[in-house]
């Protein structure tokens, strides 16, 4: 007998209501004791919150192997990773998963911003800037 498919019925219920379905997503933290050597594809696969430099998962991994090549220790750090769609600011942790649990509540959540200063982020584009600046680090 095949087990039921919470997942899919739960997309399939939120398309009805015609809330598109937000995906998790996971960023990971590479902690080491020695400073990382950056290399472009590294820096354009990866962005900074809270004076961090965070990876895709998938990045991280290959970012380890390197590591683990030079002899390097190292810590992972993982969170869940959302952007505001309003500000485009960097959200971690628990406030990525309250927003993603927002995002699913109604059609219009996506223009909800995510805090007190979020209007006047995206009016300023400020961390549009920064990712900008980041990228071309």
């Amino acid at each position: 007998m095949r087990k039921p498919r919470f997942r899919a019925e739960r997309r399939r219920q939120l398309s009805a209501r015609g809330i598109k379905p937000a995906n998790q997503m996971q960023a990971c933290h590479i902690d080491s004791r020695f400073e990382l050597p950056l290399t472009d594809w590294m820096k354009a696969n990866s962005f900074k919150a809270l004076d961090l430099l965070w990876f895709t998962p998938g990045t991280a991994v290959k970012v380890c192997s390197i590591l683990r090549y030079l002899g390097i220790s190292y810590n992972v750090i993982r969170a869940e990773y959302r952007r505001c769609e309003v500000c485009n600011r960097a959200l971690l942790g628990a406030e990525a998963t309250a927003r993603r649990f927002l995002l699913e509540t109604s059609p219009e959540a996506r223009n909800h911003p995510c805090g007190e200063r979020c209007k006047f982020d995206a009016d300023s584009r400020l961390w549009d800037i920064l990712k900008e600046s980041h990228a071309t680090l």
